[in-house]
């Protein structure tokens, strides 16, 4: 019997070698290792980092790439194979990864030579994380230091619900080593003086003076598995346990996008194709206290399109709004791009599966007519849907009274805000409207109509001679109509109504229309294209979940800077340059705003004005390449030859030996004008140099290396 144990012993012996997770984790044989050497060094020292993580098939297809573009590309993908919110931007896994490794490198490779991360509990703790305990056992009478890990598998496929894993001195010195019951055995725990010949028993009875919960994990790591206390032999689900550690990152990850990868082929669950859905929305108008206009946008998603993913107990979101505002010829003059994450709990969820979900919006815009085209993109769930729409934002007029598009809102609020404070979208005056791009409303309940009315400059209209009339349609019948005056509404300051009117659903459930007609002396002088709306048979309706990110004030130069790249997009650059001088007015630091007006004034050749414009910036930013390189094409321009050489050769010196060709060219000019037709040639030649066929640059040689030889 004693030969059977002896012999399964030494099978398990060997079973546990070839399951050691040293040596599934040690890198390969020597053709392995010379591809690594020839690696540029930023991908050996991420293909190290990641050494516990990759798989065999995909070290394998990083090491078979021919160029650092796939290279990039590879880690990217990496990255992203593993990312349990995928189309969010942070990726969780790749977060905690480098906060484990930089724990590892930090704590626990104090003992010895090594980087942490290179050591048993470095790559225990990279692999598993933290545990949920550890006992510390440095200065017992019987044993080596030792620490004692307590995990539970956290979902971790192949693991058991709970385990201990073991960390000792061998012999006492060193690091700490991962402790193989069936390699090690519980006497290598153990001092040499307290099991000189005492045998098996009385060294698990010395371990379990120390503890009974180390003593027992010494036998077996697997906290579920029943322990043989009458033999004392140590357990084979151990060495399995330990060998299953090793080998979790291949059961985490499909190794088999990397075919795809290596064939050019897009992988599935980074590149698929989005799903239509299907959008409401409300595209409106609105002109705020100080005369800016904005558009204000809602786009509605039906509870079944709500997708969103589960990661731990938090459902997330990911998605993304884009478009364009074009003139009627097709020039885009903005475009919008937003994007929004979503951290939502398990009761937030369901009442978002209850009920619509609406993002929300606004842009500065100016006066005209446009489309619009908006597309809200799932990143999660892989969908999208697109709404288009034309909208007018109305010119100021001499002698008509204009409308807006009507806004029909399920509730108003009236937020308590500062003039400085910022304001969300669909926020006009002294109003919030919580907009309803679906436009369904309970039967019996109040929609409630906002829309603006713009008197004429010339103040030709009394505005208390106006009154409104609010025509509610159905399939082209009128079936209510009413009437209202709307000098209540005057301010008495500006030449704008905000016009608030809730209007009874008392009809019975169906489809309507609801129209604005603007009266004066009893004649219709302006009215609205009907909007559609639906009443519903249900008594009450959840209300939609929205989210609304907050946007400056309208006095923010950031508006101005906006409106100003509008106004170019529509050709209108002396516009363009009064909204960039108020930006920087109002926001000195404004960078953007700055290189816009900078490029306004070297197209029009104004170097007086980009001189005083950055002459006292580049005090503050002495190696801002653009700004060198602006001073030194200004100068240039005025003939100030001397000034120019400085500014050209300071934007020399911060590119170094990437200076461009352009500005080396600008120089020797400068150069030659200034009269230093040897430092011209040199600049010349040097710029040959990069780039030899240059004709012009040629010809300017030859002519200064005559004009050298005859002086």
């Amino acid at each position: 019997m004693r030969r059977f144990w002896v012999f399964v012993g030494a099978l398990l012996i060997i079973i546990s070698f070839v399951l050691s997770p040293v040596c599934l984790a040690s890198p390969a044989v020597s053709g392995e290792k010379e591809a690594i050497k020839k690696l540029p060094k930023k991908y050996r020292k991420w293909l190290e980092e990641v050494t516990y993580i990759i798989t065999k098939k995909e070290r394998e297809a990083f090491l078979s790439l021919k160029s650092d573009k796939m290279r990039d590309k590879f880690i990217e993908l990496f990255w992203k194979m593993r990312d349990p919110t995928p189309g969010t931007k942070k990726n969780e896994f790749k977060e905690e990864f480098y906060k484990r490794f930089e724990y590892a490198n930090k704590f626990l490779g104090r003992e010895t030579y090594k980087p942490g991360w290179k050591t048993d509990r470095g790559r225990i703790y990279i692999l598993l994380g933290p545990p949920r305990d550890i006992q510390r056992f440095d200065n017992t009478q019987y044993t080596y230091p030792i620490e004692l890990w307590h995990y539970d598998s956290g979902g971790l496929p192949g693991l058991p619900a709970f385990f201990h894993l073991i960390f000792f001195k061998r012999n006492g010195v060193g690091e700490f080593v991962l402790y193989d019951p069936m390699r090690d055995g519980v006497e290598e725990l153990l001092l040499p003086s307290m099991t000189l010949d005492r045998g098996l028993g009385v060294a698990y009875q010395l371990l379990r003076q120390v503890s009974p919960e180390l003593a027992r994990a010494a036998l077996s790591l697997d906290d579920g598995e029943p322990v043989d206390f009458y033999s004392l032999h140590p357990s084979l689900a151990s060495t399995v346990l330990l060998g299953k550690i090793a080998t979790l990152p291949e059961r985490l990850i499909h190794s088999d996008y990397v075919d795809n990868f290596l064939k050019g082929i897009p992988t599935v669950r980074v590149e698929y194709s989005y799903r239509l859905i299907t959008l409401s929305s409300s595209l409106n108008t609105f002109r705020d206290e100080l005369g800016n206009y904005f558009l204000h946008f809602a786009l509605g998603v039906e509870p079944k399109n709500v997708s969103l993913g589960k990661y731990k107990d938090k459902y997330y979101g990911a998605f993304e709004i884009i478009g364009d505002i074009s003139d009627l010829n097709g020039k885009i003059i903005a475009k919008i791009n937003d994007e929004v994450e979503l951290n939502l709990s398990e009761e937030e969820f369901k009442k978002v599966r209850s009920s619509s979900f609406v993002f929300e919006g606004k842009k500065v815009i100016l006066p005209g007519r446009y489309r619009v085209k908006l597309y809200l993109r799932n990143n999660v769930s892989r969908e999208y849907g697109v709404v288009e729409g034309t909208i007018d934002v109305p010119e100021p007029s001499s002698d008509l009274v204009q409308v807006s598009t009507p806004l029909l809102a399920f509730k108003v609020l009236k937020p308590n805000r500062r003039y400085s404070d910022k304001r969300k979208p669909f926020e006009v005056g002294n109003f919030l409207f919580l907009a309803n791009p679906i436009s369904l409303f309970p039967q019996g309940s109040k929609l409630y109509l906002f829309y603006q009315v713009y008197l004429p400059r010339e103040g030709s209209i009394s505005p208390y001679s106006l009154s409104a009339r609010y025509d509610i349609l159905q399939q082209k019948k009128l079936i209510s109509s009413e009437e209202e005056f709307l000098g209540s509404y005057y301010s008495g300051k500006e030449k704008v109504f905000n016009i608030v009117k809730p209007i009874p659903l008392s009809f019975p459930p169906g489809e309507y229309q609801l129209k604005v007609v603007v009266i004066s002396g009893g004649k219709e002088i302006a009215e609205t294209k009907p909007i559609s709306f639906t009443i519903s048979p249900y008594p009450k309706l959840p209300a939609p979940y929205i989210y609304a990110k907050d946007f400056p004030p309208g006095f923010s130069s950031l508006y101005n800077y906006q409106r100003g790249k509008e106004y170019l997009a529509l050709g209108k650059r002396e516009e363009a340059e009064r909204e960039f001088r108020e930006a920087l007015k109002k926001n000195g630091d404004f960078v953007a705003a700055r290189k816009e007006l900078v490029q306004l004034y070297l197209d029009g050749k104004k170097y007086k004005e980009v001189i005083d414009l950055l002459e006292p910036v580049v005090l503050k930013s002495p190696n801002d390449y653009e700004i060198l390189m602006a001073l030194g094409l200004s100068y240039r321009g005025l003939g100030e030859y001397y000034d120019a050489i400085r500014y050209y050769e300071r934007a020399r010196m911060v590119k170094g030996r990437d200076a461009p060709v352009g500005l080396l060219n600008q120089l020797g000019e400068v150069y030659q004008k200034s009269g230093n037709l040897k430092k011209a040639k040199e600049i010349f030649e040097l710029s040959l140099k990069k780039k030899a066929n240059q004709p012009l640059i040629t010809k300017k040689l030859e002519e200064i290396k005559k004009k050298l030889n005859s002086g």
